[in-house]
Order: C-alpha cells, then sequence, then structure tokens
C-alpha cells in the first residue's frame, strides 16, 4: 500500500503530504511532521505537520539529533526521559525542534549514506505507548518514503542538468549575435577609403558605430554573466574587508535616498580570485537594495569563525523570498522575480564560491527580508580594521 501510494509523479511536495498522511492513518495521530533537507541553508526544515509556519522549526545539521539518525540508522524512541544520557544531548540541543513538532518517535529517511529528511510522530492518546514492532513499521515506511524522494530529487537534478545544456546553447545564440554585430563594422570599414569625404556617409556611419556600440555593450553584459572572467584563475591573498568597501563605494551605496547601511568587518584575508570574489559581492548587495525599492536597512558582517575560515554575510530587510522559491528557483539559470532580469546572478555567484571550496547559503522570509551566508576556507584572522559601525 505504501508503495502505491508514493508515486514519484506527483512531485516533492506531493509525497511529503501523501506519506504524511498514511503515516497518521497507521499509527492514529494527526501529529506526523516531515522534516526535508534544504541544501542552500544546510538545514533540515519542516515542511508538513507541527512545526510549520511563519517561524517554522529547524535542525541544524551535525546537531545531536541527526548525528544519532545518521549512526543509528533506525527509528527513535524519544521518551524524554531526564536520566536518558544517552538521549540527552537531543533532548538539550534539539529541544525546540521536538518541542515544535511533538514528535514522540523519529525515523531516518536515508537515501543511501545521506539524511534527506526525518519522520516524527506523536500519538493522540500518550497512553497508548509505541512498541518495538511499531518502530519497525515506521522504518520500513521511512526507508520507502526516502527511496521515492530521492527519486523526485534525481528527477530535479536531471532537469537542472538539461538547464545547463540551454545554457550553454544560450550562450551560442548571444555569440552568433555577436558576429551578426560585427557585420555592419566590416561594411563601414571597407566603405570608409571611399566615402571619406561624403558628409552624409559620416553622419550615417555615427549613428551606425553608435547603434552597434549599443548592441555590442548589451551583448557583453550578458556574456559576462555566462561566462568566467577573463581575469579569472589568479590567486592571491584577498582582504575581504577591503573588498566589501570597495564594492560598497563603487555601488554609491552611501549616496542612495532611504538606504541605511550597517557594516561590523572584521579583518579576514582569504585565497582567491579578487575579481570573483568582487563579482559576488556586489551581485548580493546589488540583489539586496533591488529587494528595498522604498529604502531600508543593508546590513554587512564579515567574521572569522573559531573553526577557520571567513563567514560574510549580507542581510537587507526587504521584500524576501518565499520557501518554495528558495528550494526550487534561486540558484537556478533563468529563475528571477525581476522585471527583465536574467536570473544568471545568483547561479553564477554559488559556482564562484564553490570553485573557492566555499558554501553560498540562504535564509529568506516573505516580506522579512533576506540573508546571504558566503563561508570561505582558508581565512586567517588579522587586525580587525578601522572601520564604521554605522553608516548612513
Amino acid at each position: 500500500r505504501v508503495t502505491r501510494s508514493l508515486d514519484p509523479a506527483q512531485g516533492e511536495d506531493g509525497v511529503v503530504q501523501t506519506a504524511a498522511d498514511l503515516v497518521g492513518e497507521v499509527f492514529r495521530t494527526e501529529a506526523v511532521t516531515v522534516t526535508l533537507l534544504e541544501p542552500a541553508t544546510g538545514e533540515y526544515r519542516v515542511r508538513t505537520g507541527k512545526g510549520t509556519g511563519s517561524a517554522p522549526a529547524l535542525v541544524a545539521d551535525g546537531s545531536p539529533l541527526v548525528r544519532k539518525l545518521r549512526t543509528e540508522r533506525r527509528a527513535l524512541l524519544l521518551t524524554r526521559d531526564a536520566d536518558d544520557f544517552e538521549f540527552l544531548p537531543i533532548y538539550v540541543e534539539d529541544r525546540e525542534w521536538l518541542e515544535a513538532t511533538a514528535s514522540l518517535a523519529v525515523a531516518p529517511l536515508l537515501a543511501g549514506n545521506d539524511l534527506v529528511g526525518i519522520l516524527g510522530i506523536t500519538r493522540n492518546d500518550p497512553t497508548d505507548a509505541l512498541s518495538f514492532e511499531d518502530l519497525d513499521l515506521l522504518d520500513s515506511i521511512a526507508m520507502q518514503v526516502a527511496s521515492v524522494l530521492r527519486g523526485v530529487q534525481l528527477s530535479r537534478e536531471l532537469a537542472s542538468a538539461r538547464e545547463m545544456e540551454l545554457l550553454a546553447g544560450w550562450s551560442n545564440m548571444l555569440l552568433h549575435d555577436l558576429k551578426n554585430h560585427l557585420t555592419p563594422l566590416r561594411l563601414l570599414a571597407r566603405n570608409l577609403p571611399r566615402h571619406a569625404e561624403d558628409p552624409e556617409f559620416r553622419r550615417q556611419a555615427a549613428t551606425d558605430v553608435e547603434g552597434v556600440a549599443a548592441d555590442l555593450e548589451r551583448l557583453v553584459e550578458r556574456l559576462r554573466d555566462l561566462r568566467p572572467d577573463p581575469e579569472a584563475g589568479r590567486e592571491t591573498t584577498v582582504p575581504l574587508d577591503h573588498l566589501v568597501q570597495r564594492t560598497l563605494a563603487r555601488l554609491r551605496v552611501g549616496e542612495r535616498p532611504g538606504i541605511t547601511v550597517e557594516q561590523e568587518l572584521d579583518g579576514v584575508q582569504v585565497d582567491g580570485d579578487p575579481v570573483l570574489l568582487r563579482r559576488v559581492i556586489e551581485n548580493l548587495v546589488t540583489n539586496a537594495l533591488e529587494a528595498m525599492p522604498g529604502g531600508g536597512t543593508l546590513r554587512l558582517e564579515l567574521t572569522a569563525p573559531e573553526d577557520g575560515g571567513a563567514e560574510l554575510r549580507v542581510t537587507d530587510d526587504g521584500v524576501g523570498m518565499d520557501a518554495v522559491f528558495v528550494r526550487e528557483h534561486l540558484f537556478r539559470p533563468f529563475s528571477t522575480t525581476k522585471d527583465g532580469g536574467l536570473g544568471l546572478g545568483l547561479y553564477q555567484c554559488r559556482g564562484i564560491v564553490e570553485g573557492h571550496g566555499g558554501e553560498l547559503r540562504v535564509s529568506s522570509e516573505a516580506g522579512v527580508g533576506t540573508t546571504f551566508r558566503v563561508i570561505l576556507p582558508g581565512a586567517r584572522h588579522g587586525a580587525p580594521a578601522a572601520l564604521p559601525g554605522r553608516v548612513s
């Protein structure tokens, strides 16, 4: 029955809801929670059941609960017994998630060695305790749910691969257009020796050159988003605090009406390509400003975590994004909420950050704002720069 009910064709959300309904019926409970890994944030987010809402319950990757499920690879009965020292770290560090979801038992959604999610249940009648046979049944259902979810995710990854083919085709189209725009210049150069003294020819030539220059400028901007920078690959020590300030100055952020800039920048250095890293910062800052058309606060924080590396946070209090857009569209090419946008900026940013061995993560809520986190390895924490804490 589980196999028949979980139809991969219904998509990830459909599989999640079907699994929750089925488990609720089997175990006579309405409190079924399905929590899935969000690759963009590196956290496990409740997708259905208790714990959803304006402030959904989250489980950090690497928390005691996640580690236990990965190690045990089986359902766990969480009695909340204060003397249960084996599960005490879970009760303490994952307390908020456990309270929000009211989960009495949890089962890992494992696809191979990947923990793609967590299935949690509790009984309507607290005196109706779960048996070991119940946990075995829950494990069996969770195994099938995880398998179907992984199949849906692989289908989505295949669709992304096809989009990359489209990206390559689109780039070739732009190169073809570039060649076409050069044709008038070639004709102009050919005719110039014969008609150089003709005022009408010179006037028309100036108009043609201006038109071609405008077309080429638009194409170059698109090609810059599609292809690696020609200066890429220059590994050097980059002071990120200086790079952030130069980017803010170049974009004239402090001169924009209605925008307040807050900075808290440690003197952090990384090994990388300054041109590409500047492009990431420019894109994130520009996106933040565009998300606050009526004004707002842009906050930039640069720190060196205790475990090494560097973390840059770019936060705005603008329009924000809903969880579905973040999960399914944000980092995919040609997906954008902007009028006239190509949807390539964040796709390119993630590639640059990952090319430096780092991660680009995001947390956002519609109507509240967005935070992008650029996490880079290999930073050296120098003396903090003498920077203002707040610039209006």
